[in-house]
């Protein structure tokens, strides 16, 4: 008699531990939250401020559009960014849960723009990835689909070419940003 309830204690504890393994063995990956963070500019070019602006707005859009293809991806809004005043990857994590943060730092030299991101894990503060687009001012549409490109490789996040193709060239989501 004590065998069997022995026995039946046994199967119970391992009953359990099966339970408890497979409900985290097949639980759901967590969400990948991003956030774009404001562009840093150089002092004293408050057109460059506004084109930073520009491009941030329409490069946080952008990547949301990849949320359809990439379950696990949510993009923080560049309105939530701004509103909680969100400037460093710390601030991010705290206020979003964002595991990672763009920064940007957008130069000009006549004509030309040169925006540099920088992909930062903010659970292990280092950052992950750089990278680097130019191109002429006037070529604002080509800016960010290099950068978004890059970013979403980056980031390795998956988009069906048809809407690839779709996204390329689309007008800003605000359409004065780049005035």
């Amino acid at each position: 008699r004590t065998r069997r309830a022995w026995i039946g204690g046994a199967m119970v504890v391992i009953l359990a531990a099966a339970l408890a393994i497979g409900r985290y063995a097949f639980a759901p990956p967590a969400p990948q939250h991003v956030a774009v963070l404001s562009f840093q500019v150089p002092d004293g070019d408050p057109s460059l401020r506004v084109f930073a602006d520009g491009l941030m707005e329409s490069i946080t859009g952008r990547l949301s559009q990849y949320e359809q293809e990439n379950a696990r991806l949510v993009v923080v809004p560049a309105s939530e960014v701004r509103k909680q005043n969100a400037k460093t990857p710390s601030e991010a994590r705290q206020k979003f849960g964002a595991g990672q943060v763009v920064e940007g730092n957008l130069q000009a030299q006549g004509d030309r723009v040169r925006l540099l991101l920088t992909l930062v894990d903010t659970i292990q503060a280092s950052q992950t990835e750089t990278v680097t687009v130019e191109d002429q001012r006037a070529n604002a549409f080509n800016l960010q689909d290099a950068a978004v490109e890059r970013l979403a490789g980056a980031l390795k996040l998956r988009m069906r070419a048809e809407y690839l193709q779709q996204a390329r060239g689309q007008a800003p989501l605000a359409p004065g940003a780049y005035d």
